[in-house]
């Protein structure tokens, strides 16, 4: 009996199939991975170190300032933020400090303020290298007037390229700043010191017991007790030499900054020491003295306890917003950007310029801010970096840097750089007061008064409003919304124009009446409402509120007889000045206060709490938690998607 076999399984044609779908998958799977892996990494890049040489300056038998370098001429009528002071015999030192750069050709000019014009010019020949300083010395031309402010320009030749510092400078006939420099110099090394007894005769302190409990050492002053001006119990130590600004000489007097890193503890802070002295002999007269401390965060330095995030000491307001439901705080310290997650207990650096704080001059650099424009709720924001750019691809120039850091990715994208040829103080003054950006990659800003749309992607701008005058609009708090009139006088209609969906609406008074925009309280708007086009006061207060896409009244201030002068905003407050009238005459009347009731987030945001060791510290409340325990922080970085693209606007054209 013949035996015959039959194949058990998958035929061969269903097998190949099946092969053949499976390779398809998995070259699918490479495939899409490949796709999203190319869209959600995009190339990443460290912010480049500084590269640029700086310039300090001896007159006087002193150095001073510690200038940075710009790679583009800048406007000399808005630099004052200090002077150089120079001494009848008109000669001056400058120190370079290199960092490894070649650095030739060196000259200078000396130009007048207001006009900018040329006063001098020279070329400097006689160098003197050593290591990475070098030095020249000269003589300023006879042509300068005693007590008169100029600006000195330094050009230099840095690797090749042209590299200009300013300073203001002044021929003063006072012939004691040498004198006032070193008794701030010998008052600061002596508080610092175990040696320290000898400065009390120069101080105002106040023993009160009120005065003694609330010392705080972020914040010093003429009137402290010696302990805390120095430090005593806490180990502390400079850690950079101070650097002397000179601000404002009158007479024999002067007020000059000293300023510098030190490290108490464990943590470093940076210090700004402002004195005002009055030469006299055989004594200084030390008019008033503050010293300021700031940290520079660090792992250390932060820390959690239920909902609320310790940053450590800082002297001024801090920079801070918070997403809508009190959950994500971005904030800044030290020049840099940080965000706090609180559902992570993590904190992530966004935005710095660099760590070495006490080692490199230029990183200790402060003539930039930084304005965060908007927090999501998953922590992604919208910021700008404006000033000077201390580091990185625009390092040298003045400007603003857009950027925006998404969450999820850990990415800061830098969208577009708006160059700038003034000072940071001109930019705060005219180009910060509006800085809003829309999801769809709008920027607006309000600068010289001129409204611009700016896109983004394209660079193209356009002019909304111009011609406009400060008293004339008003802009929300977070920037979403602005406020205007056609004219400074009370007027028939205001504008009001949501930037978040480019939608513009009308209020218009009843009668013959006139309206004012006086204020926002956060995002509602507070106008006043007048009889005529010429009345100095108002007779009633309107406060509106924006409700999808609808402006809804919340309320109408009026009292019989009473006027108000004038509105001022505070929080979540406004604060009105009254009249009340008698005849044909207006007299003063008491104050009032307009409250917010409606705010839901006044114990969210920036408080203060209390360190035992060094006084009051600054705190970030966030919505509560159930947790009462100290929690441990996560620490990150985020990564950066630098541009080379430059926004070119004549932002100043007025």
């Amino acid at each position: 009996m013949a035996l015959s076999f039959r194949t058990t399984g998958i035929n061969k044609s269903t097998r190949n199939r099946i092969i053949l779908l499976v390779v398809i998958f998995l070259a699918s799977l490479v495939f899409f991975y490949l796709i999203l892996n190319h869209h959600s990494n995009p190339q990443t890049s460290e912010m480049s170190k500084p590269t640029l040489p700086t310039v300090s300056i001896t007159t006087e038998g002193h150095s001073q300032l510690s200038l940075s370098g710009y790679r583009d001429r800048m406007a000399v009528s808005d630099i004052d933020d200090f002077v150089l002071p120079v001494g009848s015999d008109r000669k001056l030192s400058a120190q370079i400090s290199t960092y490894g750069a070649s650095v030739s050709k060196i000259s200078y000019e000396i130009r007048s303020v207001e006009e900018g014009r040329m006063v001098s010019s020279e070329k400097v020949s006689d160098l003197s290298s050593k290591g990475d300083t070098v030095t020249f010395d000269t003589q300023l031309t006879n042509l300068l007037s005693a007590d008169q402010t100029y600006v000195l320009v330094i050009r230099l030749r840095s690797n090749g390229d042209d590299v200009w510092y300013y300073t203001p400078l002044m021929l003063t006939a006072n012939s004691h700043v040498g004198d006032m420099i070193d008794f701030m110099q010998d008052f600061h090394e002596k508080s610092l010191s175990d040696d320290n007894s000898s400065i009390g005769k120069y101080l105002e302190t106040d023993t009160s017991q009120a005065a003694e409990e609330s010392s705080d050492l972020t914040r010093v002053d003429i009137r402290s007790q010696i302990g805390d001006i120095a430090l005593e119990g806490l180990t502390h130590k400079v850690t950079s030499s101070p650097v002397i600004r000179v601000t404002d000489i009158q007479d024999d007097t002067m007020t000059a900054d000293l300023i510098y890193t030190i490290r108490i503890e464990k943590a470093d802070y940076l210090a700004r020491e402002t004195y005002r002295v009055r030469y006299g002999s055989p004594r200084m007269y030390l008019l008033s003295y503050r010293r300021t401390l700031d940290v520079i965060p660090s792992k250390t330095t932060f820390s959690v306890k239920k909902n609320v995030l310790s940053v450590g000491v800082t002297s001024t307001d801090m920079n801070t917003v918070t997403n809508e439901a009190g959950s994500v705080a971005g904030f800044v310290q030290a020049g840099n950007l940080y965000e706090y997650i609180q559902n992570k207990t993590e904190i992530t650096r966004i935005f710095s310029f660099g760590d070495d704080f006490s080692g490199d001059a230029r990183i200790r650099n402060q003539d930039h801010e930084i304005r965060i424009l908007n927090v999501d709720a998953a922590g992604s924001m919208d910021f700008a970096v404006y000033g000077y750019m201390n580091a990185g691809r625009h390092e040298g120039y003045n400007g603003v840097d857009l950027y925006h850091y998404d969450s999820a990715t850990g990415i800061a994208s830098e969208e577009g750089f708006i160059e700038s040829r003034h000072s940071l103080a001109y930019i705060r003054e005219n180009f910060s007061e509006l800085l809003y950006r829309t999801p769809g990659g709008l920027l607006y800003l309000m600068q010289n008064g001129r409204l611009l749309s700016i896109d983004l992607s394209s660079g193209e701008a356009d002019v909304l409003l111009k011609n406009i005058k400060h008293e004339q609009y008003s802009v929300s708090e977070d920037s979403r919304y602005i406020a205007w009139t056609r004219s400074t006088e009370p007027s028939d209609e205001i504008k009001v124009r949501d930037l978040a969906s480019g939608k513009t609406f009308s209020i218009k008074p009843e009668g013959g009446d006139r309206l004012r925009v006086m204020c926002f309280m956060e995002d509602n708007l507070v106008y006043g409402t007048c009889h005529s086009a010429s009345d100095e006061y108002m007779y009633k207060l309107t406060i509106m509120s924006f409700k999808n896409d609808r402006l809804t009244k919340l309320k109408d201030y009026e009292k019989n007889n009473i006027y108000i002068k004038s509105v001022t905003s505070d929080e979540n407050a406004v604060k009105l000045e009254r009249v009340r009238k008698d005849g044909d005459t207006y007299r003063a009347a008491s104050s009032d206060t307009i409250l917010n009731t409606l705010d839901t987030t006044k114990d969210i945001g920036a408080s203060y709490g209390t360190d035992r060791t060094m006084g009051r510290i600054r705190t970030i409340t966030l919505t509560s938690v159930s947790d009462d325990a100290a929690q441990k922080l996560r620490f990150a970085d985020s990564r950066m998607v630098l541009t080379s693209s430059v926004i070119s606007i004549d932002l100043y054209n007025k």
